[in-house]
């Protein structure tokens, strides 16, 4: 089980979605206090949205109140696009992405107790967000060679650990094409057994 992970204090001013927004959210008994963790959560549901189909466009949503690692959106084995969403306030993860080549674009993840956004065995496109406050910015898991995450015009900052933490065994390689500001993430000591390698983008 991995070790959950402290959001950041750390404030970030956004006023972008608030207009005329669709909120979806896991605080099943509506008794959830904003940003704080340790009570009333256990309620809550696992995910929120499961995405499991290809070619899935979600547009313009605020998604927040999940309670699990798969993350308040779970995007699993499907090519999907996200944008103009914030994921916020989960108590575990924000965003999952599993087995896909996924394009996430101008949106929000903020304030989760986890990681902002986990990547396992896929080759996501990120442009144009910001991962905020999270306790990791992104956490990648590289379980075959041909790997390859692309991040562009985009902030990481004021994480409460790793703005970007990749995680490889044996002779995977990893490539990050990163061209995006991160900034001010909190680094402290953090280590996982099973773990090879680890390689940290502070």
């Amino acid at each position: 089980m991995q070790e959950q992970k402290k959001a950041s204090t750390n404030a970030i001013r956004l006023s972008i979605h608030t207009t005329n927004k669709t909120t979806l959210s896991g605080d099943l008994a509506s008794n959830d206090t904003p940003f704080i963790f340790t009570t009333n959560r256990g309620d809550n549901s696992n995910s929120v949205v499961k995405i499991n189909g290809n070619n899935a466009v979600f547009d313009g949503f605020t998604v927040r109140g999940a309670n699990s690692f798969t993350g308040s959106i779970f995007i699993n084995n499907a090519n999907a696009t996200l944008k103009n969403c914030r994921v916020i306030d989960n108590g575990n993860d924000g965003l999952t992405i599993v087995g896909n080549n996924s394009t996430i674009t101008n949106c929000s993840i903020l304030g989760n107790n986890g990681s902002g956004i986990e990547i396992s065995n896929s080759s996501p496109t990120i442009k144009k967000c910001l991962v905020a406050n999270n306790g990791i910015g992104l956490e990648i898991y590289v379980d075959n060679a041909t790997q390859q995450t692309t991040i562009t015009n985009s902030t990481i900052a004021s994480n409460g650990d790793y703005g970007i933490a990749v995680f490889t065994c044996g002779s995977h390689a990893h490539q990050t094409d990163i061209k995006t500001i991160i900034h001010n993430n909190q680094v402290r000591n953090r280590y996982w057994q099973w773990q090879c390698q680890q390689y940290y983008h502070k």
